[in-house]
């Protein structure tokens, strides 16, 4: 049995043709966040190419799309 260590949720609040695509979630702990740090997303491991106090944004590869499609829908809660 997992466990996890999910101690978060958010909601995907934007998503952009950057990169291969580009996605911003609300989550309460976003302030903490700095560029560069890894936060995992629905069991991907995803780097926060940008923030602010309340989202951060990271890029996600036509691979990462690939192989968790369709989680990666405006108004979808991720943990």
């Amino acid at each position: 049995m997992f466990t996890g260590i999910i101690t978060h949720t958010g909601t995907i609040t934007k998503t952009e043709p950057r990169g291969d695509l580009r996605a911003t979630i609300a989550c309460d702990f976003a302030d903490a966040l700095r560029i560069g740090d890894s936060v995992a997303v629905n069991g991907c491991c995803l780097t926060v190419v940008a923030k602010d106090t309340e989202h951060f944004s990271a890029e996600l590869s036509a691979e990462t799309l690939a192989c968790t499609a369709p989680r990666w829908q405006e108004g979808e809660l991720v943990n």
